[in-house]
């Protein structure tokens, strides 16, 4: 027959299967949803067990986010910001937004720039400000902004 501690450990896998179900969370988040309602011991077993069964991955996470970020349009900076308040350890972000291809930002500045007459000063600043407020980097929409003049 189980203890109280292995049945509220049951009790908290369940849950934290349940919560998975509905949305993947990152290991930091399901444990501060765990502990809401169970002991930290119990919480931390919980969480254990699924990452240990692969239910729980942050770098697949991080990975899945940032494909969902970059389709909308979002710079490396929002990005890894994004995956750090998702509870991402910072290593693992920074890994995953190193190798997003250069390629597809490139793409995603220009996209964005196609509104803009880069002609005009004022307009370029709009550009400029707009974009990085989307979390690009400064040096690679202003090299955008050159290849799209040189054209």
């Amino acid at each position: 027959m189980e203890t109280d501690s292995g049945i509220s450990e049951f009790h908290a896998r369940s849950y934290a299967i349940k919560l998975l179900a509905r949305k993947p969370l990152s290991e930091k988040e399901l444990t501060a949803k765990l502990t809401e309602n169970f002991s930290e011991d119990d919480a931390a077993a919980a969480v254990a067990y699924l990452k240990e069964s692969n239910y729980i991955n942050d770098r697949e996470l991080a990975e899945m986010l940032t494909e969902r970020l970059l389709y909308k349009k979002k710079g490396e900076s929002a990005i890894l910001f994004q995956l750090k308040s998702r509870g991402i350890d910072r290593d693992v972000a920074i890994d995953v937004v190193a190798e997003i291809d250069d390629e597809v930002i490139e793409a995603n500045i220009n996209e964005l720039l196609d509104g803009y007459d880069l002609l005009d000063i004022a307009d370029r600043r709009r550009a400029l400000g707009a974009l990085i407020r989307r979390g690009y980097n400064k040096d690679n929409i202003l090299k955008a902004m050159k290849n799209q003049n040189d054209d």
